[in-house]
């Protein structure tokens, strides 16, 4: 009788161990809508790179909220159905392990883990930049119908060098990374030899 106690014991502590080692690898996605307009819809999280119909994960929007388990960990989009998605923001995500609460809606964000809170910063400098640098290629087409090319290549010379402050920032944030799944990311769209 004793030998069967050990024994279930024995069997008990494997196990407990076994689904600390698993849940530690697993990225969980606690997710929330802008609203519960989209209740019983589909919400997909699709791998960046490669995705199939076999590698996409999907689930249903219940009170505004959504989960995703996965122990994959890559670079991936959160986003609604197809014909639901008019005002949402897509957002992209590192599914590396740990708890990472998103929220979709018009500025998707997502915060809770290493990657994902570094990538929510590269992504609002993104924005910003996205929109200065458009106002900056306005202002110049509107500079040069005055017929002031001098001050429109001013301004161009402003706004070319934002962008190479831009891609600069971006390549460091890749090399203070490191490695991964982010690493990657930067490092394909933001090379080393491209840096001035």
């Amino acid at each position: 009788m004793k030998n069967y106690l050990y024994i279930l014991y024995a069997l008990f502590f494997v196990s407990f161990l076994a689904s600390c080692s698993q849940s530690s690898k697993e990225c969980r996605i606690h997710g929330v809508m802008q609203d519960k307009s989209r209740d019983g819809k589909t919400i997909y999280l699709v791998p960046m790179e490669n995705a199939t119909k076999d590698n996409v994960d999907s689930t249903i929007i219940k009170d505004g909220k959504f989960e995703f388990v996965t122990q994959k960990n890559i670079m991936a989009i959160v986003r609604v159905e197809l014909k639901c998605r008019y005002g949402l923001q897509d957002l992209l995500v590192v599914t590396e392990p740990g708890d990472l609460n998103v929220k979709i809606g018009a500025e998707s964000s997502a915060e809770g883990t290493h990657q994902n809170d570094i990538l929510q910063e590269w992504k609002q400098r993104t924005e910003e930049h996205t929109k200065e640098y458009i106002q900056a290629r306005n202002s110049i087409k509107s500079i040069l119908l005055t017929g002031d090319s001098t001050l429109a290549e001013k301004v161009k010379s402003q706004a070319d060098s934002a962008n190479v402050a831009y891609k600069n920032y971006s390549r460091e944030l890749a090399d203070k990374i490191g490695s991964g799944p982010l690493y990657d990311f930067l490092d394909k769209r933001f090379p080393k030899d491209n840096k001035k």
